[in-house]
């Protein structure tokens, strides 16, 4: 939540909050705090004004291994849905979304301004894809996606990267990173190229990493570092 927001929350009025703010007052993690708009987490930070401590909200956070077949989707009646993996007892969504069949990484939370944070186009947050196509890649390709992919409609995509794994006649793998998120972007980017995705499986969003140990279909909590990697992404901005 917001430094702002938290601090209206325990009882702060927003003159005295400017007040406090124009003062120097207001420290986060021991450090004078220069934007009211800061993201914090009880979590992990700490909050002062004026040498008191504010209580800060305790945020949930998943990496959750999405399996072939679960839509992205609070309920749905003819399949399931990322919510049927991860506790329900609390108030989570999922930051973007994944075809159907697109397997991989699905960060879950209950924090608002960050899920809206990372998902904004403006914000360039990589999300890394392994990709399998039906057809041969070739540099060709790779300078296309670094020159930015139209679409049939006039859609302009930002530079991407596209790292060939394995380039074959009838089938190649592939690793791309994107930092904006259309509707079925990576599927449209291969098909303005000839060929068709067969596989997409989601690896990263942005420091963060799908995690090896975790099983199809399982989720963890993020680490602390990992918790902390993603406040560094959000504050750069600010």
């Amino acid at each position: 939540m917001r430094i702002d927001k938290e601090l209206e929350k325990q009882g702060f009025k927003k003159k005295e909050i400017k007040k406090q703010f124009k003062q120097g007052n207001i420290l986060l993690n021991n450090h004078v705090v220069d934007s009211l708009s800061l993201w914090v987490d009880g979590q992990i930070d700490i909050l002062t004004v004026n040498h008191r401590e504010i209580p800060l909200t305790d945020h949930h956070y998943y990496m959750l291994y999405k399996p072939k077949g679960v839509v992205t989707a609070k309920t749905d009646k003819k399949f399931p849905t990322v919510h049927d993996f991860v506790p329900h007892h609390q108030n989570l969504f999922s930051v973007g979304r994944l075809d159907k069949d697109t397997t991989g990484f699905i960060l879950m939370t209950d924090n608002g301004g960050l899920g809206y944070y990372l998902t904004q186009e403006h914000t360039n947050v990589s999300k890394g894809y392994q990709v399998t196509v039906n057809g041969l890649l070739s540099k060709e390709d790779i300078l296309a996606f670094e020159e930015g992919i139209k679409f049939l409609d006039g859609t302009q995509c930002k530079p991407a990267s596209l790292d060939i794994i394995h380039a074959g006649l009838y089938e190649s793998q592939a690793f791309v990173t994107i930092s904006e998120g259309h509707r079925h972007q990576i599927k449209k980017m291969f098909l303005s190229r000839g060929v068709k995705v067969i596989q997409l499986h989601r690896q990263s969003i942005g420091p963060l990493i799908l995690d090896d140990r975790l099983t199809i279909g399982s989720y963890r909590s993020l680490t602390e570092q990992e918790l902390k990697s993603l406040i560094m992404l959000y504050r750069r901005d600010e």
